[in-house]
């Protein structure tokens, strides 16, 4: 119940913001705010029902740490 009242509040928020963005002319805004609203949506309910929640922290951990890893020792850095 609570997951369908957040996505319910997110759709309002992405609805009536990309709607006032769109009409004052701003479409690009409009889409990266909407995509911005549904990450956030995203983030939540990854909390709410324990599940993987890709951040940029994630990220870095999975690819940029490991490859460092491997290009240092190749750099002479370990």
């Amino acid at each position: 119940m609570l997951w369908g009242l957040l996505l319910a509040g997110y759709a309002g928020a992405a609805y009536w913001g990309s709607r006032r963005m769109s009409a004052s002319g701003q479409k690009g805004g409009a889409v990266l705010f909407a995509l911005t609203i549904a990450y956030c949506a995203y983030l939540n309910l990854a909390a709410l029902k324990a599940w993987p929640a890709f951040t940029p922290t994630f990220l870095y951990r999975m690819i940029f740490r490991p490859l460092a890893s491997w290009i240092g020792p190749m750099l002479g850095h370990g």
